[in-house]
């Protein structure tokens, strides 16, 4: 079989297939002078809210500005207790370091999302929040989540970065909590060409102080209400997310029909490998931001052999965040699945230019390493 070269996502690929239509945009801002939270990112707030069937949505400067506004708005500071997972991008824990409070790490199940029994035991009144992460597209076990939280006065905010799209039982992730936080980095299904978030809620409350402590604070162009910060979204950005979506819901369907082909190849390695969860309830939807298998051994061998075989796989994460220099005390010894599984993800390409053609030699490339002595 020739060796073909297969990038894990190919940037380039998204940018030519809006040109056109962006250079349009591009000259109209240029045109206006209006740069800086202008008409554009209006509108990009108002198609998310219906994109996301949210009350109110603020756009920001990046998906780790918004776990910070957050945290912010909803009160969390010096010397609370924040519950999260270990297993996931470093923006989660460095919010809620930096607005003073600690992270209490809890451990995950093959899901690869926060384990619900873990969760019961490591919950107590000493908890102001917890930050849900919805890995890779797939919603965390909410139902059962916020029936423990109830009994509890804790803040709840849904990490969406990877999960635009997303339902639960019919529902757009990012409404089940107090507000929700999305990110538009490039490699996002919903990403733009630079650094972009939003925040959306159904607390009016909370939408009218993100948008003060977003904009420096200020109330209005010359008086303070609150200690802020400046996270806005440029326009050039919001024009590229407009473009993009226009067509999300075609770009979803694509990732999710690519899971679907590596399902029907690689559905009989179940002894090597396991296959990313797949939820019995039709009406919970799966986006694949990320395609992970569990490799039950050699997971670092078939990692080298894919690569040397043109293929660009990832680990997300090769190093969890409790193991991280300035979280380690933060670590009590009692995160078992979350460090076993950790030495098993491997992320194969998923994306919405990806070609049948390429996960079939993918698959192959894959049987052929664990079919040899």
């Amino acid at each position: 079989m020739k060796q073909q070269k297969i990038k894990y996502i190919d940037l380039s690929k998204k940018y030519f297939s809006i040109k056109k239509n962006f250079s349009k945009s591009l000259n109209k801002i240029f045109k206006k002078g209006d740069f800086i939270s202008g008409k554009s990112v209006t509108k990009l707030e108002k198609n998310l809210q219906k994109f996301t069937n949210s009350h109110y949505v603020l756009a920001c400067g990046n998906g780790s500005d918004a776990l910070e506004l957050g945290l912010k708005v909803l009160g969390i500071g010096y010397g609370d207790h924040v519950l999260t997972v270990s297993n996931t991008w470093i923006s989660a824990v460095n919010a809620i370091r930096s607005v003073g409070a600690k992270p209490i790490f809890v451990d995950i199940d093959n899901t690869l999302n926060i384990c619900v029994k873990d969760l019961k035991k490591k919950i107590n009144k000493r908890i102001k929040a917890i930050i849900l992460v919805h890995l890779n597209g797939l919603p965390c076990e909410i139902e059962e989540i916020l029936k423990i939280l109830k009994n509890y006065n804790i803040k709840v905010i849904e990490d969406c970065s990877q999960s635009i799209g997303s339902t639960y039982k019919k529902k757009h992730v990012g409404n089940f909590s107090d507000l929700a936080t999305y990110s538009m980095h490039p490699t996002k299904n919903l990403g733009v060409f630079g650094d972009g978030g939003f925040i959306a809620t159904n607390s009016f409350k909370n939408y009218k102080k993100i948008k003060i402590i977003q904009n420096h604070g200020l109330k209005n162009r010359d008086e303070a209400e609150y200690v802020g910060r400046n996270s806005r979204l440029d326009n050039i950005q919001a024009e590229v997310a407009l473009l993009l979506l226009k067509r999300l819901n075609q770009t979803l369907k694509k990732r999710i029909n690519n899971s679907k082909y590596y399902e029907n190849f690689l559905n009989d390695m179940s002894d090597k490998i396991i296959l990313p969860h797949k939820n019995k309830e039709k009406s919970t939807r799966h986006t694949f931001h990320r395609y992970v298998i569990l490799c039950k051994k050699k997971r670092n061998k078939l990692f080298q052999f894919l690569t040397k075989n043109g293929i660009d796989v990832k680990i997300h994460y090769p190093k969890d965040l409790h193991e991280q220099k300035p979280f380690k005390k933060f670590y009590k010894n009692d995160l078992i699945n979350t460090e076993r599984i950790s030495g098993q993800v491997l992320s194969l390409p998923i994306s919405e230019t990806l070609k049948y053609n390429e996960i079939k030699y993918i698959c192959n490339k894959i049987k052929f390493f664990f079919s040899r002595k």
